[in-house]
Formats: structure tokens, C-alpha cells, sequence
């Protein structure tokens, strides 16, 4: 059996946007993420997935990677 770093960070995700999909309301626009790696961004992805056009917001003990993360 082959660990999968990839399909882990998905599941991961999709995990989250089940979250999102089914304990949020209508009208919450803001998701806030704490950290931005490869998890945030797949969770980033399966929230737009179940709740389009969602606000995101980020943060991170690392001036840079914040940053880094906002240009992509």
C-alpha cells in the first residue's frame, strides 16, 4: 500500500467543504483559514466547491508566507 501525501491533502479538503457545506448559513460569506499550506489550499478549493464566491481569510505566523499565499 502506497501513502499518498496528494490524496490525503484531498480528502482533507473535501472533509472541510462537508463542514462548510452543512454547518454554515446562506448568508456567512467569510471563511477564515489559519495556516497556509498545501491543507489550506485544498481546503480553500472544496469551500469554493460547496460555497461559491466565499471570502477568504488567512493568516499565518509567517509574514512571508502570508504573502506568499496571497499571490497565488
Amino acid at each position: 500500500m502506497q501513502e499518498n501525501r496528494y490524496l490525503t491533502d484531498l480528502r482533507t479538503g473535501a472533509a472541510g467543504a462537508v463542514s462548510v457545506k452543512y454547518l454554515t448559513k446562506p448568508e456567512h460569506e467569510n471563511v477564515g483559514f489559519i495556516g497556509c499550506g498545501a491543507i489550506a489550499k485544498v481546503m480553500a478549493r472544496g469551500t469554493a466547491a460547496v460555497k461559491p464566491g466565499f471570502k477568504a481569510r488567512r493568516t499565518h505566523a509567517h509574514a512571508a508566507a502570508l504573502e506568499s499565499a496571497k499571490a497565488s
